[in-house]
C-alpha cells in the first residue's frame, strides 16, 4: 500500500470500445470514466493516471479528458497531454510525465 502506481494510456482519441461492448459510445465512455473513479477511489493519491492523447488538434480527446478528471476528483493524480504526431512531440509529452 505504499508503492506508487502508475496508469499510462496513449491513444488517437477515437474510442472503439462502443463497438466491442456493443454499445452507445457515451455508455462505454461512462464505464470507463467508471472504472477510473473506482480505481482512483481505492487507490488515492498513490495513483497517477496519465492520458497522452496522439493526434491533431481538432481531434476529440474528450473521452480521456473525462477518465483524468474523473481520477482527479476520486483522490489520484490525473493529468492529460496533448502531442501532435512527430517524434519530438512524443518524445516531449512522454518526458514531461
Amino acid at each position: 500500500d505504499k508503492c506508487a502506481l502508475s496508469l499510462f494510456f496513449f491513444s488517437d482519441g477515437e474510442p472503439t470500445d462502443h463497438v466491442q461492448l456493443k454499445t452507445s459510445r457515451a455508455e462505454a465512455e461512462k464505464r470507463m470514466v467508471d472504472a477510473i473513479s473506482s480505481m482512483a477511489n481505492r487507490f488515492g493519491e498513490i495513483l497517477n493516471v496519465t492520458m497522452v492523447g496522439l493526434g491533431d488538434p481538432y481531434d476529440d480527446f474528450s473521452s480521456m479528458k473525462a477518465m483524468a478528471k474523473a481520477a482527479t476528483d476520486a483522490g489520484a493524480k490525473g493529468s492529460f497531454e496533448f502531442c501532435s504526431k512527430t517524434a519530438n512531440a512524443i518524445s516531449s509529452a512522454i518526458s514531461s510525465l
